[in-house]
């Protein structure tokens, strides 16, 4: 299988393989390092990944108590993300990210409308971030920070 390479990357390689990855699995923790892990489909957008949950949630405490997430995606790389979540309230930001049709499913079926009260958006502002993929020379894994 060969050594395992190392290398950097820029954020737009990092969001390339994100945008690809579909599913991910969320990890939170409370104030007081309760943790809760969580799948949910993801978006990038700009220079952050983005999220829609419910205030219903598990995780809407822990993210309302302690921003720091981590995130994992297993498309066609492992990827492992770190960052800071910010909840996203706002009716108009959220009509503008619900219009912007960035999530490749019908929110609709999930969340009725963008008025829903329960409907939030989270926004992950990423700190750091590692791709592990497979190539021709093994298993490479490559890094980003902010």
């Amino acid at each position: 299988m060969g050594d395992l390479a190392w290398g950097v990357m820029e954020w737009e390689e990092v969001a390339d393989v994100v945008k690809g990855g579909g599913l991910a699995n969320i990890a939170t923790a409370s104030l007081d390092g309760r943790p809760h892990v969580a799948v949910v489909s993801t978006a990038v957008d700009g220079d952050s990944v983005l999220f829609a949950t419910t205030a219903s949630s598990g995780k809407f405490p822990n993210l309302q108590e302690n921003p720091q997430v981590a995130l994992m995606w297993r498309p066609q790389a492992e990827v492992y993300l770190r960052g800071a979540a910010h909840l996203i309230t706002d009716p108009e930001e959220k009509r503008r990210i619900w219009d912007s049709e960035v999530f490749p499913y019908d929110q609709s079926a999930l969340f009725g409308t963008p008025e829903n009260p329960d409907l939030l958006y989270v926004r992950v502002e990423p700190i750091s971030a590692s791709v592990i993929t497979m190539g021709p020379g093994g298993l490479a894994r490559r890094f980003w920070r902010r």
